[in-house]
């Protein structure tokens, strides 16, 4: 929050002349009874990548549609080069297998947003 605080006479003022705001989004890697698992990416040791094609497809729920094959960047044989499809379900197996992993919660950057006029609040 920006603000500054002062007096007014005898009274206390807090001025807010502007909030910080950002946006918190949590995956929690289930899926919904009777549709696809939704596609995570293509993961790897390097990193991932999403290839914009299954991204468009996963709407369609169709999974015969998706392209579920690894797909390598660079030379195959390095590791983390190749990277592979994962989806919720594959995620949460992993998570069981290994007794890791979870809900995944996001946040983004803050951004400030003025207010114009200040607001006061008497203390």
């Amino acid at each position: 929050m920006a603000a500054s605080s002062g007096k007014e006479g005898n009274t206390r003022v807090a001025e807010i002349s502007g909030i910080y705001v950002y946006i918190k989004d949590s995956y929690d890697f289930t899926d919904k009874p009777g549709e696809v698992s939704q596609y995570l990416g293509h993961w790897s040791k390097n990193g991932v990548i999403v290839l914009a094609y299954n991204g468009a497809m996963s709407y369609l729920n169709e999974p015969r549609l998706y392209f579920s094959y690894p797909v390598a960047l660079g030379n195959p044989k390095l590791r983390g080069n190749v990277y592979y499809p994962v989806h919720n379900k594959d995620f949460r197996e992993w998570a069981i297998k290994h007794q890791r992993g979870g809900d995944f919660v996001i946040y983004s950057d803050r951004k400030l947003v003025r207010i114009d006029p200040p607001i006061k609040v008497y203390l």
